[in-house]
């Protein structure tokens, strides 16, 4: 298993065009005793040979980080689930760190935005034919201070995606309402049930 049983080399000359070690590799390795092979392009650095792409025969993908032995991108063909920091993804998508704090980021490459020309980032929530059902979106006017807020919004059939729930830059919540004045500001009145009455 993991023989090599055919490569193509690229390698690089100096001005005397005496050939240098081996920069890049495509190598084809024997993954077992029965026919299956896998796909490796690997580089070197100082003469360390590190792998960096593995295609497996059953049509799993790794992505190996800086040492080329452990895969931090990987694509599991059979289950059809893709792992950023795990090469078992338990999801569709799964985000992992070993050392804790995964953190996904949804930017707007730094652009600040401002009252009068807002930035926002979705995430979507869509169901039959890729109608929107629900939305949360971050929304920057800050003109680089820093400041954001929060909204919420769902669908209702034969309607647009409406807001309905905001979390202002100071911690306001406003139901109904798009500029929360109070902690809690709600439209039309709010109504508690007996057993939650305070």
């Amino acid at each position: 298993a993991n023989e090599i049983i055919g490569s193509v080399d690229f390698i690089s000359a100096d001005y005397n065009h005496t050939a240098q070690p081996v920069k890049v590799q495509l190598e084809a390795r024997a993954f077992n005793n029965l026919g299956s092979g896998d796909l490796y392009i690997s580089t070197t650095n100082a003469a360390t040979k590190a792998d960096r792409l593995r295609v497996s025969y059953n049509g799993d993908i790794s992505f190996y980080e800086d040492t080329g032995t452990t895969p931090k991108f990987f694509w599991d063909a059979s289950a059809e689930k893709l792992g950023i920091g795990t090469s078992s993804p338990n999801q569709l998508l799964e985000v992992a760190s070993s050392s804790g704090g995964a953190t996904v980021s949804i930017s707007t490459d730094q652009a600040a935005g401002s009252i009068t020309s807002k930035k926002y980032m979705n995430l979507d929530f869509t169901g039959w034919n890729n109608n929107v059902m629900a939305r949360i979106q971050s929304w920057d006017e800050s003109s680089s201070t820093g400041n954001g807020y929060l909204t919420l919004h769902t669908t209702t059939a034969g309607s647009s995606v409406t807001e309905r729930l905001r979390i202002s830059s100071s911690g306001n919540v406003g139901i109904g309402v798009t500029t929360p004045s109070n902690f809690l500001s709600v439209l039309d009145g709010m109504h508690v049930d007996q057993a939650y009455q305070a």
